[in-house]
């Protein structure tokens, strides 16, 4: 899902989306969204 999706959705602003990823990444130590699944599935999430 897109960013632009995600922010209409949750009727937030688009920076807000790259906001909460980003910091959903720093606490997972991922750098992008390929690490974030792989770290997901690994742990049973998805």
């Amino acid at each position: 899902v897109r960013m632009l999706e995600q922010a209409d959705e949750l009727f937030i602003s688009l920076n807000t989306v790259a906001r909460h990823v980003s910091h959903i990444f720093s606490k997972i130590d991922a750098a992008n969204r390929v690490e974030a699944a792989t770290c997901a599935n690994q742990r049973g999430i998805v």
